[in-house]
């Protein structure tokens, strides 16, 4: 695949995913588990065309709920359930994450 393919890729994934959510458990493949009213637009920034984007969210999340998982959605309520990643941080009463998509092949 090509740079620009590369990135033509990764930037349908940012498309995509215009959401993040924040979850207390796995998510599966539905996004279960989910923290309720907790989800933020992900503003996503292309760089050089490499086939790497780069995105940014902060949630609104309440002080001392423990956040397992992250979700990606479509739309910032009901929406696709897109993708997930692990991770553990307790809220502080936001939360703040940083997203890579990167495209190889």
């Amino acid at each position: 695949m090509t740079a620009t393919q590369k990135e033509n890729v990764a930037t349908g994934y940012a498309n995509s995913a215009a959401y993040v959510s924040f979850h207390t458990g796995d998510p599966g493949t539905t996004g279960a588990n989910e923290v309720a009213g907790a989800r933020a637009a992900i503003t996503w920034t292309p760089g050089a065309v490499d086939g790497v984007i780069t995105g940014t969210a902060t949630g609104t999340v309440a002080a001392g709920t423990n956040i397992a998982y992250i979700g990606l959605w479509t739309a910032g309520v009901g929406g696709t359930f897109l993708d997930k990643a692990a991770g553990a941080v307790t809220s502080t009463g936001s939360v703040a994450v940083n997203l890579t998509a990167t495209a190889s092949g």
